[in-house]
């Protein structure tokens, strides 16, 4: 009998080979995600020193900088002013400009709540900020047509993120020797090669590194050609 795995978010249970769920199509990780979520936006709100939620073993250097994952809570340090790709637990992308980096002594010594030098400005419920106005783009949808396989129908791709193949959550009859997740942010839809080779316009992609898609835009992987359809 094939082995399974459930996952720890939704508790959906998964085939064995599966890399993400086919349910919310977050990772399949091994850790239960059971912990106190902590955000960057609650900080300096909980008056507290903060160590990593999934790890309290691992100091939180005061001359470090750090990025906190809003998905799982997971803090990662930040390398040389540069963000991590994605969050080693769960697998959340991060986003420059959008997930904050904070410095370990921020994280120790947060400001204490009675600190009457700092305004907190709490927006009314349903109220836009400034930052999350300018960030506001117009939810487009997107499909995928694989040209090589003319019975096969487009499939929409979640706007949390899909993996595509056989061992993905999306076109899971293509059987692909890499690892490609497609996900749409506030600023368009964009592919991550996380391993293998892939191409995309006829440009090479990097692995781990984010590129934009446009409507038009072609994949092409493993002789395979995917046509992407932004509506």
């Amino acid at each position: 009998m094939q082995g399974t795995k459930r996952c720890a978010y939704c508790n959906f249970v998964n085939p064995a080979n599966q890399l993400y769920c086919s349910k919310c199509k977050r990772y399949l990780a091994e850790q239960s995600p059971d912990k106190k979520k902590i955000t960057v936006w609650g900080l300096r709100a909980s008056g507290k020193s903060i160590a990593n939620p999934l790890d309290s073993d691992t100091p939180i250097q005061s001359d470090e900088s750090y990025v906190i994952c809003p998905q799982c809570g997971q803090t990662q340090e930040v390398i040389n002013g540069g963000m991590p790709l994605s969050c080693d637990v769960c697998g959340y992308n991060y986003q420059f400009g959008i997930d904050k980096i904070v410095s370990g002594r921020d994280l120790n010594n947060p400001v204490p709540k009675d600190d009457e030098n700092i305004k907190v400005q709490t927006p009314n419920p349903g109220e836009e900020t400034p930052s999350m106005s300018s960030l506001k783009t117009k939810e487009t949808e997107m499909r995928l047509i694989i040209r090589d396989m003319p019975g096969q129908s487009p499939e929409k791709v979640s706007p949390f993120g899909d993996v595509i193949g056989s061992k993905g959550t999306v076109l899971k009859n293509l059987d692909i020797s890499c690892t490609i997740k497609i996900f749409r942010a506030p600023t368009g839809w964009y592919i991550n090669v996380l391993d293998g080779e892939a191409m995309v316009n006829g440009d090479i992609l990097n692995n781990q590194i984010e590129r934009r898609l446009d409507n038009g835009s072609s994949i092409l992987v493993d002789n395979h050609t995917i046509f992407v359809e932004i509506v």
